[in-house]
């Protein structure tokens, strides 16, 4: 799928619910997704029109292709408040394909995981859990949106993935 789909399915999702889309706020839209596959915002833009309530921002798109990971990084981060191993990947979240990457991410920037459990002073917390929540939301994004231009390459024909390409 191209740019002129992903503009298709923007239109779609406008008229089903009464949202007038000017040129510029197609731009917008479109300046905001750059960098995103074509193919995975418009089957966002299909559920958010079967399941969503109103018009989506650019991020409540990106949300849709990714999944909710704002709440993978809470329950990343209550895992490894309450759980006394070090590194160990959080068994609900093994079914994603970043979580140990983006968990081990979020791990090194708030100093360990000595640092969640007990080391850390109470009035650190907060600050901790924006910067693992931050990192963690960064990281899985990233790591999601590679993994899934690797499938697509092992998918055509004769590629055998990213080293393919050289």
């Amino acid at each position: 799928m191209t740019t002129e789909d992903v503009v298709k399915e923007l239109i779609k999702t406008a008229d089903l619910f009464g949202v007038a889309l000017t040129e510029t706020r197609i731009s917008g839209y479109l300046e905001a997704l750059a960098g995103e596959d074509p193919d995975e915002l418009c089957v966002a833009l299909q559920t958010i029109r079967q399941t969503g309530k109103f018009f989506p921002r650019p991020t409540e798109i990106t949300d849709t292709v990714y999944g909710h990971v704002d709440e993978l990084a809470e329950l990343a981060w209550e895992y490894l408040r309450n759980d006394p191993r070090d590194k160990v990947p959080c068994p609900s979240l093994l079914q994603y394909d970043a979580p140990a990457v983006a968990m081990s991410a979020g791990l090194d920037v708030v100093g360990g995981r000595r640092m969640l459990t007990g080391e850390a002073e109470l009035r650190q917390v907060p600050y901790l859990h924006r910067q693992f929540t931050a990192t963690f939301t960064r990281v899985y994004k990233r790591e999601l949106a590679q993994s899934l231009r690797e499938a697509k390459l092992k998918a055509l024909p004769g590629r055998q993935g990213p080293k393919a390409l050289i």
